[in-house]
């Protein structure tokens, strides 16, 4: 499952509105975009917010070309080359 999901934030928890497939229990990253990465980057000065949206456009650009490597795949990498 690679396509957004359209979530709300209720009393200190991120919660998704429509039903997913995802497995119970399962770990997800959250980014911020639109209106919230706006305001994420309001703390930053003008150079770290220029830097902070390019990153952010590059990694949807990645994502959208299927240039992105599970998160899951790369944590067992590492495992492995930790053992």
């Amino acid at each position: 499952m690679n396509e957004p999901l359209n979530a709300v934030v209720r009393d200190g928890h991120i919660v998704v509105i429509e039903p997913t497939d995802l497995p119970e229990g399962k770990e997800v990253t959250v980014v911020l975009v639109g209106k919230a990465a706006d305001f994420a980057a309001s703390w930053m000065d003008a150079d770290e917010a220029a830097d902070f949206n390019a990153s952010m456009a590059a990694s949807i650009a990645d994502e959208a070309a299927g240039r992105v490597v599970d998160a899951d795949v790369v944590l067992a990498e590492l495992r492995v080359q930790a053992s």
